[in-house]
């Protein structure tokens, strides 16, 4: 930043005036930077003044600056340290960003784009009560702002209080109308209630009003699956895997209802499109496996089956469900206790009987 102040009407300022410039630069870093911002605004705002008459003095600048207030100033280093906030919420860093975004706070008690943002830090981390605290003081300051509304219904859904989060999501969709991303909300929790007429209502809604956008296909192809329109969901996500061929659950979705319909070929191949994009998922060796199981290639399912294993080791309990390809397989004694111990250590009361058998 200094070497470009130094430039900065390279053909006119003086030395002096640039090392100003640069001071001043300096100057308003260090109070984006202090725990106590405050205590800088005043120098600041006398240093700004004294830089802004002296530039206006100077014959040869080719305009003159307008005059700068205390106001002004504490906007500037607000904005710096919602930009330093903003950057480390952006790397994921949330408590350092709302360590930020709390001096913002203490410079201006009323900002609600800040206020907004802590939300989002604290929902990142999983403290849904504190993100709400925030966005009721935001709903306190502009009672109409819609946004804070639909996130109190995505905070409260996710702390499973779905009538409440319902409340809101409608309280947001009340304020703007139709609006895509409100529906997607609202149909998301009516999903969570159970109420799928509803939930595909909603998302029929937010598809007509902005078609081909990837999370409400997504939603509306489960509900679809929900009240058993399979055909329906399957235009949907084949159409998903058209419109966003990297996105693997599109494929991941279509598998599973091939597996379900016993067509296992064509719910293989979906698996092996969505393993492509995603190679460490356990689910998607998982039903692999079971795939394989089911076409009676048990040797390749307990191979795929051991790598869902090593991804996720809690999945040895389901997959007695679909029968016990263990004993009668030509694989190694030592193989086989090694699988059953893993379903013995988590729970599988079949394959502590098998073990304890042997």
């Amino acid at each position: 930043m200094e070497n470009d102040i130094k430039y900065l009407y390279s053909d006119v300022l003086t030395e002096e005036m640039k090392e100003g410039l640069c001071g001043w630069v300096n100057f308003y870093i260090e109070a984006a930077n202090s725990e106590d911002p405050k205590s800088y605004i005043d120098i600041l705002w006398k240093l700004t003044c004294d830089l802004i008459t002296e530039l206006n003095n100077y014959s040869k600048l080719p305009k003159k600056i307008k005059k700068c207030t205390r106001t002004k100033i504490a906007d500037y280093v607000v904005r710096g340290i919602f930009d330093k906030g903003f950057e480390q919420k952006k790397k994921r860093n949330f408590r350092d960003a709302i360590t930020l975004f709390d001096r913002v706070l203490e410079l201006n008690g009323s900002d609600i784009l800040t206020m907004m943002a802590i939300a989002d830090c604290y929902y990142e981390l999983r403290q849904y009560s504190s993100g709400i605290g925030y966005l009721n003081k935001v709903i306190q300051i502009s009672p109409d702002y819609s946004a804070a509304y639909n996130n109190l219904s995505i905070c409260y859904s996710e702390l499973r209080d779905y009538e409440r989060a319902r409340e809101y999501a409608e309280r947001a969709l009340e304020l703007k109308p139709s609006y895509p991303d409100y529906l997607y909300t609202l149909g998301c929790v009516f999903r969570k209630l159970g109420n799928y007429e509803e939930a595909l209502k909603v998302f029929m809604k937010a598809d007509k009003t902005d078609p081909d956008k990837k999370d409400i296909m997504y939603e509306l192809a489960n509900c679809y699956m929900e009240t058993n329109a399979i055909d329906k969901a399957v235009k949907i996500l084949e159409r998903m895997t058209l419109l966003f061929p990297k996105e693997p659950y599109s494929f991941f979705d279509l598998g599973i209802i091939y597996l379900n319909n016993k067509l296992y070929k064509n719910g293989l191949d979906y698996f092996m499109a969505a393993l492509e994009l995603e190679p460490d998922d356990p689910d998607i060796y998982y039903n692999i496996a079971i795939a394989y199981s089911e076409t009676n290639q048990d040797n390749l399912a307990v191979d795929i089956y051991m790598k869902a294993l090593l991804r996720n080791p809690e999945l040895v309990v389901d997959f007695w469900e679909y029968g016990n390809l263990l004993l009668d397989l030509d694989i190694s004694t030592e193989f086989k206790y090694e699988i059953l111990s893993f379903g013995a250590e988590y729970g599988d009361v079949k394959a502590k009987e098998v073990l304890e058998g042997n």
